[in-house]
Formats: structure tokens, C-alpha cells, sequence
């Protein structure tokens, strides 16, 4: 047997009685080729890739492997005085049930010139525990502090280069873990019985020198806890051993059966007993593409009222001036995210391409995942003008209407017969309708679609247009 003892530069040992021991200068070797993984889909589908971890050392390799999620997001540039810039915050449940966090920095740090804390409100209730505001002056989170880990690589707490664990029931440090300092990011790993065993958290960061600090979130807080928050990302092996020479694949599964359209990101993390690269990150984006192919809104610059836009029948109807030049119109448009519209087969951009608008014109628009096409009807109409019309003699109200409405004819004297007519976009009369001697009429379009429609009063001699909106 031999007595070996092995210290850190922490000067933390360990010893014990082998066997027999090797002393090489080519440990295990991690060798990953895989450095990021992106990918686009629809909704509902899944992607399949491989990664392969070899071993180009002569020691056994040892690995894990397991996901970072993005919790905190924190502008660039928004700290004070000589503090360290918090771009981001990490943290997850591992499948050996602790909890993962990382602090990012905009730049390379020094930790032994700052002291960095992140707060953990585990029974979400933000009236126990410590404030913001007696903790470091600060009210933007508006979380209870159940428990505090403190990052103090400089020793500035007397208590060594650690990070430990303060509760206000106590304020006593305990729970000291190695801090992982690597270029501008600091790490540590922390049992999840260190937090009663409470699922879910509610997290913010903090890190502050003597002339400055910057918070995470600005206001509010994040929220981790739940095992697999990346759900839309899964792979079948978590541990293991690859012996020199050696390789092994592991087959990582994404999918968008459980999400929402939008961009997904996370990082797979393997960590290794490559002395030289314990920590090899690889990140992870999932586009999951819109299926939905709507028109938000449709506008001329000739146009002389709203147009009316019917979700349910997919058309557009639009009024413009009478002098308008319907050959040659110009739409103003926009679309669900990502989608892209055509006119027989020609790509419509809002505000530069001309239709001929003398007839319907249709609009196929394909949503952002390339499968869902809806053809939306658009069709424009000219303003009628009449030198008969005048505001105060006649007059239609609500208009827009949802069906019914009133129409008032002002200095009727009762004598001249009167009847009413109404017509769609098309030209087709959709009412007729004798009207009794006298100066007020409710009237209703309840069974008739959405859309433009032009109403003539007809007074004895005298004709009187209005064009009326039903929703």
C-alpha cells in the first residue's frame, strides 16, 4: 500500500492508502466537438442531435452532464460608480437535487475586489425575511430574504474564501461551499436540504464594492425551482465514465409540444475530471416558429376612415378618396410575428409595393413556420360624393354600429315621401325599405356581415348618401 495525500491550491488536503497510484503528465482529456446547438421548428415538432464526449487522455474520464437556465437578464452598463456589471444570472435544480447558480459579468473579474449575494425567497411570501432595503438600501425587488448566499472569494466577511449561507434567524454564516471563478462569471452549488427542501424560489443578485454596486433584476425578481425548466430540451444520459481512448454519445431531444412560439435558451453544461477543462458549456437555442397568419392592420394613405378588418372571414374592407388611383396602391401593413404575405406569388412589402386594387385583391399570407396559409380578401372602394349630402341634414348613429342603428334626417316637414336603401361594398342592395313621414328611424343590419356599407335616403327629389361601418 502507499500513503498518499493530495492538497488543492486552498490548501485543502486529503489522504489515503492505495494500492497503487499513476503520476502522469496527460491526465483525462475531455474532447467535445460540439460547441452550440440551434435549431427551428414548428410548433408540435421534435429535433434529435448527438454530442460525443471522448477521452484523448490516458486517465479515466468522469462527467456530467446537466442544464443552466437563463433566470436574469440585466441590462448592460446600468451599474454605479466601480462595480462589476451583472449581465446575467443563472441557476436550476441538477438532477442530484442542488441547486445550480452563476452570476455572469460584462467583463472579466477580480472577486477578491467585490463581494457579490444572491437572495432566495423560498416561501414567497415577501413579508418575512429580510427587505431589500435593510439588506443594502435597495427596494426594487419587493421579495422577503428567507436565506442569502454570500460570495466572499476575498475574505472581506474573516470567514475565508467561500460562499456561505446567512439566515435572519441566525445571521451566523454556515453552509460553505468552493466558489468556481472562471473569466467573468462566479459559480457555486448548493444541496437542495440547504433550503428546506423548498421547490420553488423567488431570486434576485446583488454585487457591491465600496463606490458602486448593481442589482439584478432591476425590479422585480426571477423564478427557479422546478426540475427540467428547460423543458423543451431533455437527453438520456446524465453521468459516466469514458476510459482512454474511448468516446461516448449522448442523444439530446428538443422539442415544441409544450411550448409557445419564440426563441428558448439555455446552456448544457459538462463537467469533467479533465483537470484543464473541468467546465465546458454548450449553448442551446430552440426557435420555436409562429403558426399564426394573421393581418394586425391594413391602412392606405388615401383612405378616409378606419378599414374594417373581419378576423372570422378573413377580409379587409377599405374606403378611399374619390380621386384615388385604385391601380396603383400602395399598402401599409403588418402581419403576425414572422409571417410574410404574396400576391400571386410576389412578395408584399408594407409601404413599397403597388397593387391594382380595381378588383379584390388577394393576400396569401404564410405564417412564420411555413405551413399555416390563410388568403385574406382585401378590397377597396371609392368614396361617393354627392353635392346632397350634408352633415347636419342627415345623420347615422352609432356608427360603426354592431347592427342596429338610428338614422335622423334634420328639417324633414313630414309631406315628402320617403324610402331607404342599402347597399354592400359589391353593390348589392341588402335592404329596401319604405319609410314612414317622419324625421327619426331605428333600423337594424344584426344578420348582415361585418364590413362597408352605403346607405340613400331618398327625401321626394332629393338623395342623400352615407356610408355606415358594421363591427
Amino acid at each position: 500500500y502507499y500513503y498518499v495525500e493530495v492538497t488543492d491550491d486552498m490548501q485543502n488536503s486529503i489522504s489515503s492508502e492505495v494500492k497503487s497510484f499513476i503520476i502522469t503528465e496527460e491526465p483525462a482529456e475531455l474532447l467535445i466537438c460540439t460547441d452550440e446547438i440551434t435549431t427551428s421548428m414548428p410548433l408540435g415538432e421534435t429535433d434529435e442531435r448527438v454530442i460525443s464526449i471522448s477521452n484523448d487522455g490516458l486517465l479515466p474520464l468522469d462527467w456530467s452532464m446537466g442544464w443552466e437556465s437563463l433566470v436574469i437578464s440585466d441590462p448592460e452598463g446600468d451599474q454605479t460608480g466601480d462595480s462589476p456589471d451583472i449581465i446575467a444570472v443563472y441557476a436550476d435544480r441538477t438532477s442530484n437535487n442542488e441547486f445550480f447558480f452563476k452570476i455572469e459579468f460584462a467583463d472579466e473579474i477580480n472577486p477578491e475586489t467585490f463581494n457579490a449575494y444572491l437572495m432566495l425567497d423560498t416561501d414567497l411570501d415577501p413579508e418575512t425575511g429580510w427587505t431589500g432595503e435593510e439588506l443594502f438600501g435597495y427596494s426594487g425587488w419587493g421579495i422577503g430574504v428567507d436565506y442569502m448566499i454570500v460570495f466572499d472569494h476575498g475574505n472581506l466577511w474573516g470567514q475565508g474564501s467561500w460562499a456561505f449561507l446567512l439566515r435572519p434567524s441566525t445571521n451566523t454564516p454556515y453552509g460553505f461551499r468552493r466558489i468556481e471563478v472562471e473569466g467573468n462569471t462566479l459559480s457555486v452549488k448548493y444541496p437542495l436540504y440547504f433550503f428546506a427542501d423548498d421547490e420553488i424560489v423567488h431570486l434576485a443578485a446583488y454585487v457591491e464594492t465600496d463606490d458602486g454596486f448593481d442589482a439584478a433584476p432591476d425590479e422585480g425578481y426571477s423564478i427557479i425551482g422546478q426540475p427540467g425548466i428547460a423543458e423543451w430540451l431533455d437527453h438520456d444520459l446524465k453521468t459516466g465514465r469514458v476510459h482512454a481512448g474511448e468516446s461516448v454519445d449522448i442523444n439530446i431531444e428538443m422539442n415544441s409540444k409544450n411550448v409557445t412560439p419564440g426563441t428558448y435558451e439555455t446552456q448544457l453544461v459538462v463537467r469533467s475530471t479533465d483537470p484543464l477543462l473541468p467546465v465546458y458549456p454548450i449553448p442551446v437555442t430552440l426557435n420555436v416558429l409562429s403558426d399564426q397568419a394573421g393581418v394586425l392592420s391594413f391602412v392606405f394613405d388615401e383612405q378616409v376612415e378606419d378599414p374594417v378588418i373581419n378576423h372570422q372571414a378573413n377580409t379587409i374592407e377599405v374606403l378611399v378618396e374619390a380621386s384615388a388611383n385604385l391601380s396603383e396602391l400602395v399598402a401599409h401593413f403588418a402581419l403576425s410575428e414572422g409571417a410574410t404575405a404574396y400576391v400571386e406569388g410576389v412578395t408584399q412589402v408594407s409601404g413599397s409595393t403597388a397593387n391594382n386594387f380595381t378588383e379584390p385583391v388577394i393576400y396569401s399570407v404564410v405564417a412564420e413556420d411555413g405551413i399555416n396559409q390563410v388568403d385574406w380578401t382585401v378590397t377597396v372602394s371609392k368614396e361617393v360624393s354627392s353635392p346632397d349630402i350634408t352633415e347636419d341634414q342627415f345623420s347615422i348613429h352609432p356608427n360603426p354600429t354592431d347592427g342596429f342603428f338610428t338614422l335622423e334626417l334634420m328639417g324633414y316637414d313630414g309631406a315628402s315621401k320617403q324610402y331607404i336603401e342599402i347597399f354592400g361594398i359589391y353593390g348589392n342592395m341588402v335592404l329596401r325599405k319604405d319609410l314612414p313621414a317622419q324625421s327619426q328611424h331605428s333600423l337594424d343590419l344584426t344578420g348582415n356581415p361585418a364590413g362597408i356599407y352605403f346607405v340613400r335616403l331618398v327625401v321626394g327629389n332629393e338623395t342623400y348618401l352615407k356610408r355606415l361601418i358594421k363591427r
